[in-house]
């Protein structure tokens, strides 16, 4: 089929031009955005100044999926700078060590700085061996937790933590506090929040500054930043009820926020380091 039409400064967004023969045909200044042309003859055709891409429908449905998982990310910040806090909050009620508020932290530290040096997937792949390594460990110490070996006796109660009963306990809810299993869990749960907020902040960046040509990336990570603090002080709120000090609970919900807001901050800089 040969197409004749001369199609320079012409709409044809969305039109099928699939498998037409369109040799020497003029779209310059055309909008093709969506257009088909698979399996057509392109042979010394211009497409000088054409307009190409998306059409505008899809672009804003993308647009709108990007604000949507924005507000996901958003709440894996919220939920992130809470599991931290939720151990201040123990150690405020019952005076408890607050060393498992610092390890979380810690990890955090060397997950964003990893991230920030060699890259995502670098990040990834040292949490992958972390993890490995601390199966491995609860493993070998599980298996240890048996008072028929004598020498080990005195270290039954500890050993008995790390069994598996332990940490479904944890996982239902049954048990919290700064026992090793909850500790663990909580660093899990803590990192693989980390990982969705970068990842979805990323991906976002990413395919609203392509779809739509314009630097959006800062807008979309103000609106992550809005929302984060939001989930964290909420969440934070319902969680720090038990405490009887009004200052302490107000305290610790803004650190809260504080804590969410840098998250965002950190994760929108890898995000925008990502999409360049």
């Amino acid at each position: 089929m040969t197409s004749t039409k001369n199609m320079e400064n012409k709409n044809c967004q969305g039109r099928s031009f699939k498998g037409q023969d369109l040799t020497h045909e003029d779209f310059s200044y055309a909008d093709i955005r969506g257009a088909d042309f698979s399996n057509a003859n392109l042979t010394g055709a211009n497409f000088r100044d054409a307009k190409a891409g998306l059409p505008t429908k899809w672009m804003i449905r993308l647009f709108i999926l990007c604000l949507i998982f924005g507000a996901i990310a958003g709440v894996f910040a919220g939920a992130d700078a809470y599991v931290p806090l939720s151990y201040l909050m123990l150690s405020a009620k019952e005076a408890r060590t607050i060393i498992p508020l610092i390890l979380i932290l810690f990890v955090h530290g060397i997950f964003f700085l990893t991230m920030i040096r060699f890259g995502f997937q670098k990040a990834l792949a040292v949490v992958g061996v972390m993890v490995a390594i601390v199966v491995v460990f609860i493993v070998f110490l599980s298996g240890f937790a048996t008072n028929r070996i004598s020498f080990l006796a005195p270290f039954y109660s500890l050993l008995s933590q790390f069994r598996l009963n332990k940490f479904l306990t944890v996982i239902s809810g049954e048990t919290t506090g700064a026992e090793p299993a909850a500790i663990i869990v909580s660093v899990g749960l803590a990192i693989a929040a980390v990982i969705g907020l970068v990842a979805l902040l990323s991906i976002v960046v990413t395919v609203a500054e392509i779809i739509t040509q314009v630097k959006v990336g800062y807008l979309l990570i103000l609106g992550t930043g809005i929302i984060a603090p939001i989930v964290s002080g909420i969440v934070t709120r319902n969680g720090s009820d038990y405490l009887e000090s009004t200052a302490v609970k107000y305290g610790i919900i803004i650190l809260s926020i504080l804590l969410a807001i840098i998250l965002v901050l950190i994760a929108g800089y890898i995000a925008l380091q990502v999409s360049k």
